[in-house]
């Protein structure tokens, strides 16, 4: 019992924070072995600290993090740890202990940091490119699924201009023609929650087929969201039965009774309304907070009647509806509504007057034409989005169309501007329209000086703005055009814009990829300016003049030439030490003299397959750039003879296998970035002898092959990414055990959400994940 206790007191003083389903680590946890090791990942509700964790631990394989610890060692501590359920008195007593009194605090800290990062938006690879979409483009099927293709704007961009007409296939698994109107651009905030998604995907998720497979799935007491993606079998499931660790679950056409009080979140299909009104009533402790109700083609569709829905809702998503929103229908607490109403010439007014909650913080409406009265928006509301796509018809009570003064961020298509006045505390504006933006009409909109982003797009031509139309207090700006100066020949962007991005339209790339493609001059851009991206599909070569000396602001960060400019850099970039990323286009191919990227510079990508010439830097043994050359062999070839300068190689997406490149040459090589577009051996042949890599990243979703770190003896990061890869290290045997040789290995990089090598992952190696 004394060694159990040793392990509760330091979970506790070590830093240990049961939040929600994870129990994380911070600092480090002294276990009763010699070596000092931490525990993350073990899936333990809150309520364990009162009600027990030996149903949540029980056979739990465990995550154990060290320096370095033998196989036995490892053994002995889950071991341990599965001891806890003997000892719930002692771990109570502890967490009560004077010397913990901020526990709690920090309890409540992490729960309330805790937040629901679901994307709906779950295809996020490019069909043409395979990897996470950039700058996304979205090709809807023509039939009622909803579905959808999705691809890079560049990658659109390189095939149109391959192809030559308006009409024509990408080299997607379906081979379908599509035509350029067809695209679908996203919005600018389902771009930022791509961005997010690739940054931090906190839940650990699991897809699979059937019940069966999740019976048999080992890490069942670690999943936080569980996806059963069975459509074929109505086959009954007892939530009930599901580990307490699940909170939010997707079913396929599985059927189901009650709903636990423990799950936070549903996705189901559409149901028969007396099986709805069966599943609910059956369920009186239900703590549901999110609900998304998708089609079911063999139902008819009901209208939802009122009080159906469990009030502990915040948030529901119905996938499609076919009625108008009555009174009573949503739940009294809703913070967040996202629907897709089935279009109809019938369904005029979107939402019955006083339908909509007061508690409602965010409305999406996912349609294409939309009717909305205004005057019915509740004054809470802070979010109102209508896809870009949209043709919204506005209405109100009033002669003025108005919003709420609670908004702080409008995403609105309209193509008639009647008199609209928005909230003057408004933040965010995104105006998709069809119609040709003048200065008298985007002067009539008003823009409230609040404004801290502004996005406006036309499909037709390009907008005209002058410098008064723009807010002073704007931060974000993404606008078409192709003058920034006005008719008196002044800037018409304000020092208060920090990120400037110039756009295009369908229209443009129709008419000969016109777009901004002036000469940028000295007063012309912010001088606060952080982020420069131009078009990928447009027409910027600054007007076919070379860049000025010191033509960007200083306090530039990242920069985007866009795929059309071709201008040497001369010393135009700045050298204050902020630039970090320089993108260069597909059409690039001017010498880079060594003194034209600063040495602040971490990554230069030049994305032209022909590029070549060779990249020198005054500093060579800079450890922080990184050269992403998609003409790659070119530019190895540069360095052949003196190759130990380079240290950096990034292998881009190609059907080229890793022999092709030659690497044994570069025996200095200690960073090696690759992108596998199929599976292929990763072979020491392959790579320079005694090879000095210290950090390894492999994207690619089809690569399975084994990494032996007899193979990277120096290796100290291995970043995953989304492949499938296996990792085995060398074993020798002592009388008493297994000894795991991991040479230099430290970390191991890798999403949650990467479960398909989490899966097969040796558990020796649960000590380096990072």
């Amino acid at each position: 019992m004394d060694r159990i206790e040793k392990i509760c007191k330091a979970l506790v003083s070590g830093g240990a924070i049961l939040a929600g389903t994870t129990l994380l680590v911070v600092g480090v946890v002294l276990s009763p072995i010699t070596c000092g090791m931490s525990i993350v990942g073990i899936a333990a509700g809150v309520a364990a600290l009162s009600i027990g964790v030996g149903s949540i631990l029980g056979g739990v394989t465990g995550v154990i993090l060290t320096s370095k610890i033998s196989y036995k060692e490892t053994k002995e501590a889950i071991q341990q740890l599965e001891e806890l359920e003997k000892i719930i008195g002692t771990m109570v007593k502890i967490a009560n202990l004077g010397e913990n009194k901020e526990i709690s605090t920090k309890l409540i800290q992490n729960l309330t940091n805790l937040k629901d990062k679901q994307l709906d938006f779950n295809k996020i690879f490019c069909n043409i490119c395979h990897q996470m979409v950039n700058d996304p483009l979205i090709l809807p099927y023509n039939d009622a699924s909803f579905n959808y293709e999705i691809y890079c704007k560049e990658c659109i961009h390189g095939h149109y201009k391959n192809n030559c007409t308006n009409s024509f296939n990408v080299p997607s698994p379906f081979k379908r023609m599509f035509n350029l109107q067809d695209l679908i651009e996203v919005s600018y905030e389902t771009k930022n929650r791509l961005e997010q998604a690739k940054k931090d995907i906190v839940e650990i998720n699991k897809n699979l087929l059937d019940l069966d497979s999740f019976r048999n799935y080992k890490f069942k007491p670690f999943l936080n969201r569980l996806v059963l993606e069975n459509y074929t079998l109505n086959e009954n499931v007892s939530l009930e039965s599901l580990p307490m660790n699940i909170e939010s679950l997707l079913l396929g056409s599985y059927t189901f009774r009650v709903i636990p009080q423990w799950l936070k979140s549903l996705d189901m299909e559409y149901q028969r309304i007396e099986t709805l009104m069966q599943i609910f009533n059956s369920s009186p402790a239900i703590k549901l907070e999110r609900l998304r109700l998708y089609k079911n083609w063999e139902i008819n569709e009901q209208e939802l009647p009122p009080n159906l829905l469990p009030p502990s809702l915040t948030c529901l998503k119905l996938d499609p509806y076919g009625y108008q929103i009555r009174k009573g229908v949503l739940p009294p607490n809703l913070k967040q509504l996202d629907i897709k109403f089935i279009e109809s010439p019938t369904l005029c007014d979107c939402f019955e007057t006083d339908s909509l909650p007061k508690s409602l913080l965010m409305l999406r409406v996912f349609n294409k034409q939309v009717t909305l009265n205004t005057s019915i928006l509740p004054d809470s509301l802070e979010e109102l989005f209508f896809p870009f796509n949209c043709d919204i018809q506005l209405t109100n009570n009033f002669e003025q169309i108005s919003f709420p003064n609670s908004l702080s961020k409008l995403t609105l298509a309209i193509n008639q501007f009647n008199d609209i006045k928005l909230p003057d505390n408004l933040k965010e504006f995104n105006l998709f329209t069809k119609s040709e933006l003048d200065e008298n009409i985007i002067e009539s909109i008003a823009l409230p000086c609040s404004l801290q982003l502004l996005n406006i797009h036309s499909s037709t031509k390009q907008s005209q703005l002058t410098k008064k139309i723009i807010p002073n207090k704007v931060k974000s700006l993404m606008i078409q055009c192709s003058q920034i100066i006005d008719s008196s020949g002044l800037s018409i962007l304000s020092n208060s814009i920090e990120k400037l991005e110039f756009q295009y339209t369908i229209a443009d790339i129709e008419d000969c990829y016109k777009g901004f493609n002036q000469r940028i001059l000295h007063y012309q851009l912010p001088l606060s300016l952080t982020s420069l991206s131009f078009s990928s599909i447009g027409l910027y070569n600054n007007g076919g003049f070379p860049l000025d000396d010191n033509i960007f602001p200083q306090t530039l960060t990242y920069i985007n030439f866009g795929s059309e400019f071709n201008q040497p850099l001369g010393n135009s970039l700045p050298k204050s030490g902020n630039l970090k990323t320089v993108i260069l286009s597909h059409q690039f191919n001017q010498i880079i003299e060594p003194e034209s990227i600063p040495s602040s510079v971490e990554l230069l990508q030049i994305n032209n397959y022909l590029y070549e010439h060779r990249i020198d830097f005054p500093n060579r043994d800079n450890p922080n750039i990184m050269v992403k050359v998609y003409g790659l062999d070119i530019y190895l070839s540069h360095f052949r003879s003196n190759p130990g300068i380079i240290k950096k190689i990034h292998i881009p997406f190609s059907d080229n296998k890793l022999q092709d490149y030659k690497l044994q040459d570069f025996y200095n090589l200690e960073y090696l970035e690759i992108y596998f577009t199929k599976n292929q051996p990763l072979l020491a042949q392959d790579l320079p002898r005694n090879n000095k890599i210290k950090t390894l990243s492999i994207y690619g979703f089809g690569f399975k092959e084994e990494i032996n770190l007899e193979d990277f003896q120096q290796l100290e990061t291995l970043i995953i990414n989304n492949s499938r890869t296996k990792i085995k290290a060398p074993t020798y045997n002592n009388p008493d055990e297994i000894v795991y040789n991991f040479y230099n290995l430290k970390s191991i990089i890798v999403s949650n959400s990467n479960t398909d090598f989490l899966d097969f992952l040796n558990e020796v190696f649960y000590q380096f994940i990072n």
